[in-house]
């Protein structure tokens, strides 16, 4: 089923699936290139194809009971008005508390499901900085400046995600990652190394990282990685 939407930057109206993951630009303004919710692009594409399907499937759904015979007649108009509202009184809503529905975080009351918990080891202050702040209201995130204090936490909290940085503490993020890869309770975590330029990549490969990213980091960008690992492990 095709939906429309219009883009609050440029004022024009698109389909859904322009912006899909399927799309040439997924999660951007088909017409601006304007980039929507960029602390959460991975979970804006997937819920595209998504909101299609259930909205075919809630029509097909409705379009079965119409043709039957059923000796009732279904206030269609009511039933868009109620859906109406229903999306309407959705915005604004934290996305921890969606997370939270899909197992992904653990909601404020309850124990539905263990919090997403990110561990960052890092002596770099700008990506502290940039992490302490960057993270939706849910994730639990524990700042580590060195790789050996690191591997002492992990032990008593498994993280869902750690960031580790290439240049950190004493015995250094590589031999972390690589420590954390042959360690049973540790080696499904993934691994989101930063490294100082190009050339380093086949280091952490070669630590084990499941993904990487060369410093400066754009936050926004880390953080949406990191929620799309921590996607991916459940």
């Amino acid at each position: 089923m095709k939906i429309e939407a219009r883009c609050h930057t440029c004022g024009r109206i698109f389909l859904l699936s322009q912006i899909g993951p399927a799309s040439d630009a997924p999660g951007r303004c088909p017409f601006c290139g304007a980039r929507f919710a960029p602390s959460y692009t991975p979970f804006l594409v997937e819920a595209v194809p998504q909101a299609e399907t259930a909205a075919a499937q809630f029509v097909q759904s409705l379009g079965r009971l119409q043709a039957m015979e059923t000796g009732f007649e279904i206030d269609l108009e009511g039933v868009n008005s109620d859906v109406a509202r229903a999306v309407w009184s959705s915005e604004g809503t934290p996305l921890s508390d969606f997370l939270a529905a899909e197992r992904l975080l653990g909601p404020a009351g309850g124990d539905v499901a263990e919090p997403l918990r990110v561990v960052v080891v890092t002596g770099d202050e700008q990506v502290q900085e940039e992490v302490r702040f960057g993270f939706p209201t849910g994730v639990e995130v524990s700042i580590l400046i060195d790789a050996r204090e690191a591997w002492e936490w992990m032990h008593d909290k498994t993280p869902s995600v750690a960031i580790v940085d290439i240049q950190t503490g004493s015995a250094g993020g590589f031999g972390l990652a690589r420590d954390m890869a042959q360690d049973p309770k540790l080696a499904a975590v993934p691994i989101l190394m930063l490294i100082e330029r190009r050339q380093d990549e086949w280091l952490a490969e070669q630590a084990g990282a499941t993904s990487h990213r060369i410093k400066p980091v754009d936050a926004d960008e880390l953080v949406a990685e990191v929620l799309a690992l921590a996607h991916a492990e459940h």
